[in-house]
């Protein structure tokens, strides 16, 4: 037996197939397929944000989301969130989750229903705090 490197992508599909495999031992519930989502935001050809997400099973999860800065406050951002948020409705999500900084958005968020769960000072380095949201979609959106 030894450990050895492995390119991340086919650790990644190996690692899934074990994860999976206990879950329907344990749970009797097999794993929905995982469905990504990317969207840009443009004015034209000019990039001006954008927002990625993956979902699994029953929780959509935001990775990034981030709008240039000069034209933030023009609604770019809460366009982008409703965007993933219809497609987590679409596929019958309970919850959406994201992460964020204490010096990025956590009021924005916050303004949408995402409430904090969980944070970390200092992490992912000292003097910030990392902070994790969800919202609970309500069942008649669903």
């Amino acid at each position: 037996m030894a450990i050895k490197e492995l390119p991340k992508e086919q650790n990644s599909t190996d690692l899934i197939s074990l994860l999976e495999s206990h879950q329907l031992k344990e749970k009797a519930i097999s794993a929905t397929p995982k469905a990504d989502f990317s969207y840009g935001f443009f004015d034209g050809e000019q990039y001006l944000g954008g927002i990625t997400a993956n979902v699994f099973m029953n929780t959509m999860h935001v990775q990034l989301l981030a709008v240039a800065e000069e034209v933030r406050g023009k609604a770019i951002g809460q366009q982008l969130l409703h965007t993933v948020e219809a497609e987590a409705t679409k596929l019958k999500c309970t919850y959406i989750t994201i992460h964020t900084q204490d010096y990025q958005a956590l009021t924005f968020y916050q303004k949408f229903g995402y409430q904090v769960f969980g944070q970390l000072p200092d992490m992912p380095f000292t003097g910030t705090t990392k902070y994790y949201l969800y919202k609970r979609l309500d069942k008649a959106d669903a």
